[in-house]
C-alpha cells in the first residue's frame, strides 16, 4: 500500500478508536470496583519503564507502587514488590550492554524470580526506583547459584546469619545500596588529597634545598669575585704607589734621558724580531 492508501487511513482510524473505547471501559470498570469492593487500582510509572526477558520473549515491563507487571502479552507478569526481600543486578561490567536482575523473595523456599538481558542505560533508573521503595540491591559482575545458596541458608540459618547474611555471597565483590558508590569516591578523594598535599610538601622542600644550595654558590662565588677584585686593585695600587714614588725622586732632565733609552730598547728589540722571522721565511 502506498503512504495516502485510504485503506490504511481507515484502518488506523478504527484502531485508534478501539484503543479509546477500551481505555474508557477499563477506566469505568475501574471506579465501579473500586466503589463496591473498596479496592484501590495500581497505575504503571511509565517514565521508569524497562525492557527484559521475564519468561520467553522480551517485553516491557512497568514497575507500579506495589508491583511490577506486564499485562499484555500472555501469560502476564505480576511480581508483588511486598514479598522481596533484596535485587541482585548481575554481569554488571564494563563493555557489556545488558545485566540480569534477581529478585530474592523473603520466603527462601521460593525460587528467585529473573528478568534478563536488560539493557544497561536502565540501571541507573531501576537503583534509584529501589532505593525510593527501601529495597536493598546488589551489583555483581557474575551469576550466582541461586539455588545452592538458598539451599544453603534453609540448613543453617543460625550460621547464615551469624556469617553476615548475603554479606556471605554478594558482600566480595559487589556494591550494595548507594554506600559503595560513595564511599568509593569518599576514598579516592581523601587518596587524592593526601597525594596532592605530600607531593606538595615534596616539592617545597626539594625547591627550599635548591634554593640554598644555589643562594650558597652564587654568595660563595660573589665572595671569590670580590676577593679577586679586590687583590687586583691592591696590585694597581702597589705598581701606581712604587712607580710615582721612583717618578718624584727624579728631574725633568732624568726622566727625558730614561725615556729615551726606553725608545731605543723597544727599537733593538723590534728589529731582532723582525731578523728572526726573515731566517725563518729563508729556511
Amino acid at each position: 500500500r502506498s503512504f495516502h492508501d485510504p485503506d490504511e487511513t481507515q484502518d488506523e482510524m478504527r484502531e485508534r478508536e478501539l484503543k479509546r473505547r477500551l481505555n474508557n471501559e477499563f477506566k469505568r470498570f475501574v471506579q465501579q470496583v473500586e466503589d463496591i469492593a473498596k479496592v484501590e487500582f495500581d497505575l504503571p510509572y511509565r517514565e521508569l519503564r524497562f525492557t527484559g526477558v521475564p519468561m520467553k520473549s522480551n517485553v516491557e515491563i512497568l514497575p507500579t507502587a506495589n508491583c511490577l507487571v506486564h499485562l499484555i502479552e500472555w501469560p502476564p507478569f505480576v511480581l508483588p514488590l511486598e514479598d522481596i526481600e533484596l535485587v541482585s543486578f548481575e554481569r554488571v561490567a564494563h563493555g557489556l550492554r545488558n545485566f540480569d536482575v534477581i529478585f530474592v523473595f523473603q520466603d527462601y523456599t521460593k525460587p528467585v524470580k529473573r528478568i534478563d538481558l536488560v539493557p544497561i542505560e536502565f540501571l541507573d533508573n531501576l537503583k534509584r526506583w529501589l532505593n525510593e521503595l527501601e529495597i536493598v540491591w546488589y551489583e555483581g559482575k557474575q551469576n550466582l547459584n541461586w539455588n545452592a545458596i538458598l539451599k544453603q541458608i534453609r540448613e543453617d540459618p543460625h550460621g547464615f546469619v551469624e556469617a553476615g547474611g548475603f554479606e556471605m555471597f554478594l558482600g566480595d565483590d559487589s556494591v550494595s545500596g548507594e554506600e559503595g558508590d560513595t564511599d568509593e569516591d569518599d576514598d579516592d578523594e581523601e587518596y587524592a588529597e593526601s597525594g596532592s598535599e605530600s607531593e606538595y610538601n615534596e616539592r617545597s622542600g626539594e625547591e627550599e634545598e635548591d634554593g640554598e644550595e644555589g643562594s650558597s654558590e652564587e654568595d660563595s662565588s660573589d665572595s671569590d669575585d670580590d676577593e679577586s677584585l679586590a687583590d687586583e686593585s691592591d696590585e694597581d695600587e702597589e705598581y701606581n704607589d712604587v712607580s710615582s714614588d721612583e717618578e718624584e725622586g727624579l728631574s725633568w732632565d732624568e726622566l727625558e734621558e730614561r725615556a729615551k733609552k726606553e725608545d731605543r730598547k723597544r727599537r733593538t728589540d723590534d728589529s731582532d724580531d723582525n731578523e728572526d722571522r726573515r731566517k725563518k721565511k729563508r729556511k
